[in-house]
């Protein structure tokens, strides 16, 4: 139990004070909704004035800008989650039905970045950010149980150079 416990504190700890700084621009804020009819959004990621976020079910990564309002961004999106852009731009994307990390080249191309640890298949990339450095840093949940896969859930580092 305490191990579940740990990082809901350290979340408490560093997000509550910023909370109340913030607390008279949150009490005038008010929520709006800009879309629906998705059936399962998450990784949500803001660039050039569009809100770019998943619909892992219908396997789409949808643009929603104040001017345009929904469009299709990528599809087949292999039941991507989490989405990045790079320091060159680049779309990355953390495709659990492709069961890999993949980056979308300027030509529209994906280039896989990562899909095997140790020689064995990833399970079903989920989430994932950058650092400054250039290192992608990804979750690997095992919804899907492959007895193929590494045992275990993991959080996975994809250094500069390809090397995860």
């Amino acid at each position: 139990m305490p191990c579940r416990i740990a990082p809901l504190l350290v979340f408490l700890l560093l997000a509550v004070p910023q909370a109340r700084a913030q607390s008279s621009d949150l009490a005038r804020a008010t929520v709006e909704r800009v879309a629906s009819g998705f059936q399962f959004v998450e990784g949500p990621v803001w660039r050039d004035e569009r809100l770019l976020f998943s619909d892992i079910p219908r396997n789409v990564v949808y643009s929603w800008s104040e001017s345009e309002g929904v469009r299709v961004y990528r599809t087949p999106s292999q039941k991507s989650n989490g989405l990045a852009f790079d320091a060159q731009g680049r779309f990355l994307m953390a495709q659990n039905g492709g069961r890999r990390v993949a980056r979308v080249e300027p030509d529209g191309s994906e280039t896989v970045l990562a899909s095997h640890y140790e020689g064995k298949p990833l399970h079903n990339p989920n989430d994932l950010t950058l650092h400054p450095d250039g290192s992608i840093y990804f979750t690997d949940p095992t919804w899907n149980p492959d007895p193929e896969a590494p045992p275990f859930t993991g959080v996975y580092r994809l250094d500069p150079g390809g090397t995860l």
